[in-house]
């Protein structure tokens, strides 16, 4: 079983990629940045096609299951997370055999935050988008960083979550 773990940041090598590297470590994943693409807002008319969205994504669907990883920035998803996702629906209008590939996948969430634990609108957002989707949610690793990522702190977390994933 192969992970794509896709990670939106405003922060390089901030708390969220680093539990992120953290995750990758102990399983079978591939981390994609969304830093490292050049990913266009989403528009009705798809005028956006040039970028490199369509090609992130095809390398994302090699994998059996796929982990959205996003720092919470007010109560939501970061920037370029959100545009990602709002991206999702070229795979709905013109892209659609792909979009079909993405039913029945396994998907979670991994997110780094100041409080205690998330507003329930952040984790329910990825949740409603994964059911519309079709894919099958599996939950939230969600680490409480409020200054610098210290694993020590989230390790029995972490190892819960690769649990969950079954990726034995």
């Amino acid at each position: 079983m192969s992970i794509a773990i896709i990670v939106g940041s405003a922060a390089i090598n901030g708390n969220t990629e680093q539990l992120c590297a953290n995750v990758a470590a102990q399983t079978p994943a591939t981390i994609f940045n969304l830093n490292d693409y050049h990913i266009k807002q989403f528009d009705y008319q798809f005028n956006n096609q040039d970028d490199d969205f369509i090609t992130l994504i095809k390398e994302i669907l090699s994998h059996d299951k796929i982990i959205f990883a996003s720092p919470v920035y007010w109560y939501s998803a970061s920037g370029i997370m959100k545009t990602f996702i709002d991206r999702l629906s070229d795979l709905l209008k013109v892209n659609k055999p792909l979009g079909y590939q993405l039913k029945n996948k396994i998907n979670a969430l991994i997110a780094t935050g100041c409080d205690g634990s998330p507003a329930l609108c952040f984790e329910q957002a990825f949740e409603l988008t994964a059911q519309y989707l079709g894919m099958n949610y599996q939950g939230m690793l969600y680490c409480c960083c409020p200054d610098e990522f210290e694993l020590d702190l989230h390790q029995t977390k972490i190892s819960d979550f690769i649990r969950g994933l079954n990726v034995n």
